[in-house]
């Protein structure tokens, strides 16, 4: 119908985007969005280059994901909070999963601890029990 015209805010429109490609790393994407990648993909429905902004979404994360796996491995005495602080609350989640998992892994080998626990299947046990009760 053509009754009204969404223009996606700076931090996702086309010029900002080409900058995050050149060097997604270095970006601060916590000042632009607490929920980046979730914000950009409910508002690609409305925008005319949706493809666009997705494809760029998913490339952005999994250039990124690489450098938050090996903050999260390599930093077992550092300040936490200064390396995640330009982090989205979703790479936030990675960072902190994979902090957790490599300290586990390092108490297990300084036999600290018998066994390793598997994250993702205890939670899921959690929440089965918890939606019972």
């Amino acid at each position: 119908r053509g009754w009204a015209d969404i223009q996606a805010p700076k931090a996702y429109a086309h010029r900002f985007r080409t900058y995050l490609l050149a060097d997604p790393a270095v970006i601060n994407l916590r000042e632009r969005s607490i929920n980046y990648y979730e914000t950009g993909l409910r508002l690609a429905a409305f925008v005319k280059d949706s493809r666009a902004l997705v494809d760029t979404l998913v490339k952005t994360l999994s250039m990124r994901y690489r450098d938050i796996l090996d903050k999260s491995q390599n930093s077992r005495n550092e300040d936490l909070s200064h390396i995640s602080s330009g982090m989205t609350e979703l790479e936030q989640e990675i960072f902190f999963a994979g902090h957790a998992g490599a300290t586990e892994l390092f108490r297990f080998k300084r036999r600290e601890c018998e066994s390793l626990s598997a994250p993702g299947k205890a939670a899921a046990a959690t929440n089965k029990r918890a939606r019972r009760a």
